[in-house]
């Protein structure tokens, strides 16, 4: 949506979490962008109608970090990890 207006996304609203933004939505105070799942789990119970976005932007690389020079720890170690532990394999929702 905003590249075809030609225009930057502006923030004009940060809350502390997504239900929070869910919230702010269902009171009718504006529209926002949340993960999948928060929008799923908020849907129903607010009365929201869930519009899949399809510009490039709305897709988000995540990475995981740790400090240089050490190994993950056991319980951070998932299958799906390249040779060296890092990066992580992810997958995209939509």
């Amino acid at each position: 949506m905003t590249a075809r207006l030609g225009k930057p996304l502006r923030l004009r609203v940060e809350l502390s979490s997504f239900d929070a933004v869910c919230r702010m939505i269902g009171a009718g105070v504006g529209i926002g962008v949340v993960p999948e799942s928060s929008a799923r789990r908020n849907l129903q119970p607010m009365q929201l109608v869930q519009v899949e976005l399809a510009d490039d932007w709305r897709v988000r690389e995540r990475y995981v970090l740790v400090r240089e020079g050490e190994a993950l720890p056991a319980y951070a170690q998932a299958p799906g990890r390249g040779a060296a532990g890092l990066p992580c394999a992810g997958r995209h929702l939509g």
